[in-house]
């Protein structure tokens, strides 16, 4: 029996979209995150009563990104133009980086930022927790086309 990776990438897609074509935060993106998150990790978050807004608040979206990808590099930078971010393995992280080198063997030897595709220009500038929320869905798309591909 073989997975298929169509709705999972289909959802992530759409959730992206979502981002990529708001006008700024809000509670809806928030959720549109979350639902496409573990549900180990976003479930306990998603009900929380005093939920953080992840695409709003840069500290709520750095969180999320420490949940979800432990032992991954992030970056986030703005400007008067644009919110730029991107979300990589850290192949040197003590903790992790031998998980993730085993994982990514081919991707360790290439430059990350390029391979994973999780570059986020996002203009104009002033929303950088909904930018680097994007660049998470780009590295979770990023890793289901890596196992698709690892799986053929």
């Amino acid at each position: 029996m073989t997975f298929d990776y169509t709705q999972p990438r289909r959802r992530l897609r759409g959730a992206l979209r979502k981002l990529e074509n708001a006008p700024g935060p809000s509670l809806a993106l928030d959720a549109a995150v979350f639902q496409v998150m573990p549900a180990a990790i976003a479930a306990p978050i998603l009900f929380a009563p005093d939920r953080p807004h992840v695409t709003g608040s840069i500290d709520a979206a750095v969180a999320l990104v420490r949940a979800v990808k432990p032992g991954w590099i992030w970056r986030l930078c703005t400007c008067s133009l644009s919110d730029d971010a991107w979300l990589i393995p850290d192949f040197n992280d003590p903790e992790h980086g031998q998980a993730l080198r085993d994982r990514f063997p081919d991707e360790a030897k290439r430059d990350p930022v390029e391979w994973f595709g999780t570059d986020v220009d996002r203009r104009p500038s002033g929303q950088p927790a909904l930018a680097l929320c994007q660049s998470l869905i780009l590295a979770q798309i990023a890793i289901l086309d890596h196992e698709v591909r690892a799986h053929a």
